[in-house]
């Protein structure tokens, strides 16, 4: 499990490892400083001539100290004051240390836009000079190749307004207070959790699923669909397909059951439903009229859904079904679909807003 913080938080963290190691702040930038250098050294070599670029702040703290352990192991580095006249035409890496996680304004920088015109790589120390991490950021940021975060992932990376600027993204572990960690409860997550299987289970083990997608010239979607399903590992699939799909989906997917549709070429009736466990619906599907009915009919089974592609075109126009949608359910919007459902954003983060109203209790369920 990693957490993600706010840029508050981080600081809170900074300063409860400082008090609770204890550590003094010179120690604590000496570690991030060396698990920087760690990951540099496995990547570039001794030829590579270094620019690092010193905010006054923390950030250009961790910059001097990158800067002395390079020279250390003999490579060729030269520091700048990032309020100095300096040209960056012999470099061919530039290490950017000039704000850090703290920033909560915009910037204006001749230095940063220097920096983003040089042809060498850039490497940004814990976030790209400029980025905001709580918001959407504006003013001059570094466009870095490589962002070497410490300890977690800043909820900025995940914005794809800010891909240009954060590159490819690596963690390095600073020591933070495992204590702080695993106490804080007001966070973002990025879990992934694998169930381990017996060697002894079998496909009734890990559920039933019925997937309803597909339509006339839309039976990819529902193949792709089936198939992911199985790669997840659910035990037993059975998809419901149009009489158009029957061939396809036997062909293509023999691993999965299929029921079918009393309609030729659409969804319309999956009918009884209490013996699955979930039930994904809406790839390919169509918008008909009456596959908005076998749509109602089938939220009313009250088993968790994941809702997706025409299923969540039919709810942005038939709002009225919103509070049909059972507890546990998945909505898998992309941004189009996910226009439909709340409206336009201005960017990525009030989105995230977004997405997470829609989300709350007595929203999906109970109506919008």
């Amino acid at each position: 499990m990693i957490k993600i913080f706010n840029s508050a938080q981080i600081r809170e963290w900074d300063s409860f490892t400082i008090a609770n190691e204890p550590i003094s702040p010179e120690g604590l930038m000496e570690r991030a400083s060396n698990a920087f250098v760690n990951w540099f050294v496995g990547k570039f070599n001794t030829k590579e001539r270094i620019a690092i670029v010193c905010g006054k702040g923390n950030n250009g703290g961790d910059g001097v100290v990158i800067g002395r352990i390079l020279s250390e192991r003999k490579y060729d580095i030269k520091i700048f004051k990032a309020d100095d006249q300096f040209s960056l035409d012999p470099f061919t890496v530039i290490i950017d240390a000039i704000f850090g996680t703290g920033l909560s304004r915009p910037v204006e920088s001749d230095v940063i836009k220097k920096i983003n015109s040089s042809s060498a790589i850039k490497i940004a120390v814990d976030v790209p000079s400029g980025l905001r991490l709580d918001t959407h950021s504006e003013g001059d940021i570094i466009k870095a190749d490589y962002t070497i975060t410490f300890q977690t992932p800043k909820l900025a990376f995940m914005m794809p307004e800010n891909a240009e600027y954060v590159g490819e993204w690596k963690i390095v572990d600073i020591g933070l207070s495992q204590q702080f960690n695993s106490d804080s409860k007001n966070f973002f997550i990025d879990k992934i959790s694998l169930k381990k299987r017996s060697k002894f289970s079998h496909k009734g083990d890990f559920g039933r699923a019925l997937l309803i997608a597909g339509s006339h010239g839309k039976m990819g979607a529902c193949v792709l669909a089936a198939r992911a399903a199985l790669r997840s590992g659910v035990g037993l699939l059975t998809v419901h397909i149009p009489k158009c799909g029957y061939n396809i989906v036997q062909t293509s997917v023999p691993e999965a059951m299929a029921t079918v549709d009393v309609n030729e070429d659409h969804f319309s009736d999956a009918g009884e439903a209490s013996n699955y466990d979930v039930i994904g619906i809406g790839p390919g599907l169509g918008v008909t009229a009456s596959t908005v009915s076998g749509l109602r009919k089938i939220l009313q089974a009250g088993k968790p859904m994941v809702i997706d592609a025409d299923a969540l075109n039919i709810l942005s126009s038939a709002r009225e079904l919103f509070h049909l949608v059972p507890a546990g359910s998945i909505l898998t919007p992309h941004p189009g679909e996910f226009k439909r459902l709340v409206g336009d954003w201005k960017d990525d983060f009030e989105r995230l807003e977004l997405q997470k109203q829609l989300a709350a209790p007595g929203k999906v369920r109970g109506g919008t």
